[in-house]
């Protein structure tokens, strides 16, 4: 006997229900280790790896496992990494790093991430040109210095704000750092010292050997010749700079020589907010505050006088004529009077012989001829 014909195929049953994702419930991965599931054809496997914490996708037929966002122009946006992410051509990245919780861009073919600042941008003074040390020709010297020298700077003759807080002076530290509304000649080496508020330049155990100042009605210039070291050479400085406190609160600082870069370099309110610096030799930056974040944002280069030209050295303060006077006998030391940048009589000494035989002042780089000479 044959079998009979097959009956009609019974009636598919329905499916049943997809689960679906809420905004009220969200979706919860939980972390896994490589290697991840494989996957077929038009099959994709969504998780976070647990080695970065980072979300990621498991292409089709066993393909790359790529950061969701990666690749393809796309554009990045991560939460707090430890590391900066990497990236590809036509590839960048937006992230938030552990250390600083600092939010940062990184442009294509891991280029150096730079901070994001946000509601800040410089204004038009600021320029990428970098500035050269200007060296302490016309200016005033206001201190010999020595170990843990304090000087009294009352240059500013304008309110200079610092912090949004207004000063008309300044103490110049041996030490290597500029302080405001109290002075401190402690060693400073990192944030945790830092007592009172203050601009730190490769602050460290060191000392000042000479102080100079020069002041306008637009900008108070200081320079510091000093040495990595509690003692030194006056005129053989290695540690050296120079900066500029302009009438509206920015700053430009300079280097020269700078032989030990191990100091810590930081402009600091002792209240929590810091901007450090990488500090190099012949190089020079715009300190510039935002007062929406309360800090100084550091940028390479120079900051322009309201003119929109760099600060240059100016000529010498000595005002024709001068007057000379030396001793009676003749052959020891001559004293120099002179009319100094603010109009007062200023004099220093100067070797008889060199100024009988030459007739001539070398005086802050510059050759002035006597026009009176009188003996005494």
């Amino acid at each position: 006997m044959s079998d009979g014909a097959q009956g009609p195929q019974g009636v598919q049953g329905e499916p049943g229900p997809t689960g679906s994702v809420t905004a009220a419930s969200g979706l919860t991965l939980t972390e896994i280790s490589a290697p991840f599931p494989a996957t077929g054809p038009a099959e994709h496997f969504l998780a976070v790896d647990a080695a970065d914490g980072l979300l990621k996708i498991k292409q089709p037929n066993d393909g790359n496992v790529v950061e969701v966002g990666s690749g393809g122009g796309s554009l990045g946006i991560f939460n707090r990494v430890t590391s900066p992410p990497s990236t590809g051509s036509d590839e960048f990245a937006i992230y938030i790093l552990s250390s600083d919780k600092k939010p940062y861009f990184r442009g294509e073919n891991n280029a150096i991430p730079q901070e994001i600042l946000l509601g800040f941008a410089p204004d038009s003074r600021y320029s990428t040109n970098q500035a050269s040390i200007l060296g302490s020709s016309g200016m005033d010297l206001v201190s010999t210095g020595g170990d843990d020298s304090t000087d009294l700077t009352n240059a500013f003759g304008f309110n200079f704000g610092f912090f949004g807080t207004p000063y008309t002076e300044a103490y110049v530290i041996g030490n290597s750092y500029i302080l405001f509304g109290s002075s401190d000649t402690s060693i400073v080496t990192d944030a945790s010292e830092v007592t009172v508020k203050g601009i730190y330049i490769n602050s460290k155990d060191n000392s000042a050997q000479q102080i100079f100042q020069y002041t306008t009605s637009e900008y108070t210039r200081i320079r510091f010749e000093g040495t990595n070291a509690n003692s030194g050479t006056q005129g053989n400085p290695d540690l050296e700079w120079e900066i500029i406190f302009f009438d509206n609160g920015s700053i430009q600082l300079t280097t020269g020589t700078v032989s030990d870069l191990t100091g810590y370099t930081a402009i600091n309110n002792a209240l929590g907010s810091e901007t450090t610096i990488s500090l190099e030799e012949n190089k020079s930056w715009a300190i510039l505050y935002d007062d929406f974040q309360n800090k100084y944002r550091v940028f390479e280069g120079s900051y322009l006088d309201s003119n929109g030209n760099p600060v240059e050295a100016p000529a010498s303060n000595i005002t024709l004529p001068i007057t000379l006077t030396y001793s009676s006998d003749g052959d020891t030391n001559g004293v120099v009077y002179y009319l100094g940048s603010d109009g007062l009589n200023q004099s220093f000494t100067y070797p008889y012989p060199t100024l009988n035989k030459l007739n001539i002042l070398t005086f802050n780089n510059q050759r002035t001829t006597f026009t009176t000479l009188i003996k005494k």
